[in-house]
């Protein structure tokens, strides 16, 4: 619904694209649309926020494409800052383990589980081939 509000909300965009790539619940993962919102949310910062640089990431990362994971997982290391960057190294050797990342803790974005499923789908995203 955040996203229908306002379109030009970059943390709504990563709001969304995270829980889709990140959710414990593999029936709530899509990582396609993850990577579109992700990247959206990007764009709109000008790539400049290490934490959506991170949440595109993970969203690679959920596709199985471990290669651009660790690329964005490198940029965001490099735009973290310092008090982040030993998680961001984590994150980094992860992914070339060939493993996603998955939320694990107790979240609000996971306590409308139900409605992230549904509401996902009016993600209103253009579908352009994946970069």
């Amino acid at each position: 619904k955040a996203v229908k509000m306002d379109p030009k909300c970059s943390s709504a965009w990563n709001g969304v694209a995270y829980v889709l790539a990140t959710a414990p619940d593999d029936k709530i993962r899509n990582g396609t649309d993850a990577v579109r919102g992700a990247q959206r949310a990007c764009e709109l910062t000008g790539w400049s926020n290490w934490i959506l640089v991170t949440t595109l990431a993970g969203a690679w990362a959920e596709c199985g494409d471990f290669d651009k994971a660790i690329e964005y997982a490198e940029r965001a290391l490099e735009l973290a800052p310092d008090s982040e960057k030993a998680e961001r190294r984590e994150r980094v050797e992860q992914y070339r383990r060939g493993q996603p990342y998955r939320h694990t803790r107790s979240s609000h974005l996971y306590e409308a589980g139900a409605s992230t499923r549904i509401e996902h789908e009016s993600f209103n995203v253009e579908r352009r081939p994946l970069k």
